[in-house]
């Protein structure tokens, strides 16, 4: 779970400039971005940049690098500091994304990425063409909400390959991908305690009216073809995403407690195991 928030956390830091605008579904437009960073700077540039200041059709060229215990974004003459950010953010030490495209304006939000390759210090995480999508869904939520409560409601999202490896020998109690990944397996075919590589193909999750479908073949020891269905919802109030998970078999097997029995393992307060809920506090 961290190696993925890393990377979403990596896509919308060119988009949390300012923050507000990622959640409207009017302002984003980015095309064609590539970015390098080696801790603690980088470079990126982009055949349009529009968050929310529109650029001319010549190429944009921008710098983002550390300072302190913030990100400083240069852009358009302008600096941006996205302050206390996230954890996964400090544990990356460097990265490429390539053929990245995201649109939020038509009452839609889309995101594409062609390439990304992210090492932190314990992990290594490698992508091959995302893309999700997602309607907007009107409410009175917040702007900070309002993308969170629509692709929860109604989604598409695809991932052709993903290999994410871990170096830190099991030794944290905190879930990581690889864990989780590795617990969708028949455990009497694997050695959960080894799961260091773990390689993802043709996953694609699709959410309509909070009914979500998901499949993916997972490779550790064994290739597995992993199928699941369930709702989910996000609840404004409460500040939180609640999964409800009907159904997840690798091939015939049922794995849903093994799932479960691993992300109790963490003791996360962030994420909560109540049977067959899943809830994922955003506080």
């Amino acid at each position: 779970m961290k190696i993925c928030f890393r990377l979403l956390a990596l896509l919308s830091f060119f988009s949390l400039l300012p923050y507000e605008s990622l959640a409207d579904f009017n302002l984003i437009k980015i095309r064609n971005l590539n970015a390098d960073y080696q801790a603690p700077s980088g470079t990126a540039t982009a055949d349009e940049f529009l968050v929310p200041l529109p650029t001319g059709p010549e190429q944009i060229e921008m710098r983002f690098f550390k300072r302190d215990q913030s990100y400083i974004f240069v852009y358009a003459d302008k600096e941006f500091v996205l302050k206390n950010p996230p954890s996964m953010l400090n544990d990356v030490e460097n990265f490429t994304l390539s053929d990245i495209n995201l649109v939020s304006e038509k009452s839609e939000f889309k995101v594409d990425l062609g390439r990304a390759d992210i090492y932190a210090k314990e992990s290594e995480t490698h992508m091959r063409k995302l893309n999700g999508f997602c309607p907007e869904k009107f409410s009175s939520l917040g702007q900070d909400e309002k993308v969170i409560d629509s692709c929860t409601t109604n989604a598409n999202v695809n991932l052709e390959f993903a290999s994410f490896k871990d170096f830190s020998q099991n030794t944290k109690k905190e879930i990581t991908v690889n864990k989780l990944l590795a617990s969708l397996l028949p455990q009497n075919l694997i050695d959960s305690t080894n799961s260091m590589n773990v390689e993802v193909s043709g996953a694609q999750i699709a959410v309509k009216n909070n009914a979500f479908q998901l499949s993916m073949t997972i490779a550790m020891e064994i290739r597995a073809q992993v199928r699941g269905s369930g709702m989910i919802w996000y609840l404004s109030k409460e500040k939180q995403i609640k999964i409800r998970l009907d159904v997840l078999k690798a091939s015939i097997l049922d794995v849903r407690e093994q799932v479960f029995k691993e992300i109790e393992k963490s003791h996360n307060p962030k994420i909560v195991v109540q049977r067959p809920y899943i809830i994922l506090n955003q506080k």
